[in-house]
């Protein structure tokens, strides 16, 4: 894990994401509370602002602030995508049986029983398929026969 954590701080760019990520994040979960403009009322004597201290975006046809709207429609795709996210880890954790390492008889079953281990390294799952009497078409059609 170390390992990992040390190759992930020496790329620059996926450091530089994710702090980006993560502002855009609190930026989505703190905005709307603390906004003093309400996203829902409108107010057609402050429409089409351009942008100005009191509107950092401006204002759209109802009068309403840019940033505040955007900060709520962030806030909903953010929960969207992790209910989207949630489901399809169930659906997952149910399908989990046609996972390779987990579909009794095949070889990489066997393997993975005997040496109590996660395959993770592709070049690790090449050299088992080498060494076995079965092609990895083989497997495949096991796995997913099964």
């Amino acid at each position: 894990m170390r390992a990992a954590w040390g190759r992930y701080r020496r790329n620059t760019a996926a450091v530089w994401a994710a702090a980006g990520l993560g502002a855009l994040v609190l930026f989505c979960l703190v905005a709307p509370p603390l906004s003093p403009y309400d996203p829902y009322a409108v107010d057609f004597s402050q429409k089409l602002e351009t942008p100005t201290p009191k509107h950092l975006l401006g204002t759209d046809l109802f009068g309403r602030d840019l940033l505040e709207r955007m900060a709520l429609g962030g806030r909903t795709t953010m929960f969207i995508a992790l209910m989207a996210t949630r489901e399809a880890q169930s659906v997952l954790e149910k399908q989990d049986m046609r996972s390779s390492h987990l579909v009794d008889g095949t070889m990489m079953a066997k393997y993975v029983k005997s040496q109590k281990v996660k395959l993770q390294d592709p070049k690790e799952l090449n050299e088992v398929f080498q060494k076995a009497d079965t092609s990895l078409d083989d497997e495949l059609t096991k796995i997913l026969l099964k």
